[in-house]
């Protein structure tokens, strides 16, 4: 049957308004096509960015760098030939790296948008604030390799993330907390969990 008429609708609604378990399985399988329209919405907010890197690599405005588990993007005019100059790359201007307290999502999201630098609350180790400054991103050292996606949740969470660092620089009251260290995978390096 490709289509119903109206007065075929209303039998059919008839007849399964008597139907409580019918009624149920319809509202269930209803509630299902939302939660996959949302999954879908929100795999492409995550993967439009993920496009963009991919065409610039193909206009050769990025390169390939590392080897292996450690492959990465890099931006063309930064990477320098050899081990020392991607050394070079990943480094802070001074040589300082920083292990994140809180703004994995934030910084990933800084990276993949192109940012150089992001707002960040300097902490001692005692956790006492030091100084809130802007940091470069390749100073970065993340305490997990990759940010969970599983859920829809959680993709939805790193979608808004991203949608709002795209528009604007984080405002200093969204800082990432950041205490001197090196220990971690540098931010450029951190990948997406998606599960199986």
């Amino acid at each position: 049957m490709d289509h119903l008429t109206v007065g075929q609708g209303n039998e059919m609604a008839a007849a399964l308004a008597g139907d409580d378990r019918a009624l149920q399985q319809i509202q269930q399988g209803k509630q299902l096509l939302r939660n996959t329209a949302d999954v879908l919405d929100t795999a492409v907010r995550i993967a439009d960015p993920l496009v963009d890197v991919a065409e610039d690599a193909q206009q050769g405005k990025w390169v390939k760098a590392g080897v292996g588990l450690g492959m990465m993007f890099v931006p063309g005019d930064e990477y320098l030939k050899g081990a020392s100059g991607l050394a070079k790359t990943l480094r802070a201007g001074d040589g300082t790296t920083y292990e994140i307290i809180a703004g994995v999502r934030r910084s990933k999201a800084a990276h993949m948008t192109k940012k150089e630098r992001i707002v960040a609350n300097i902490l001692a180790a005692n956790g006492n604030f030091i100084e809130a400054k802007e940091v470069p991103l390749s100073a970065l050292r993340s305490p997990k390799n990759a940010i969970d996606v599983k859920d829809l949740t959680q993709m939805e969470r790193f979608a808004e993330t991203l949608e709002q660092t795209r528009r604007a620089p984080l405002p200093p009251e969204r800082a990432i907390d950041i205490t001197p260290g090196s220990r971690g995978t540098a931010i450029q390096d951190v990948i997406f969990d998606y599960g199986k």
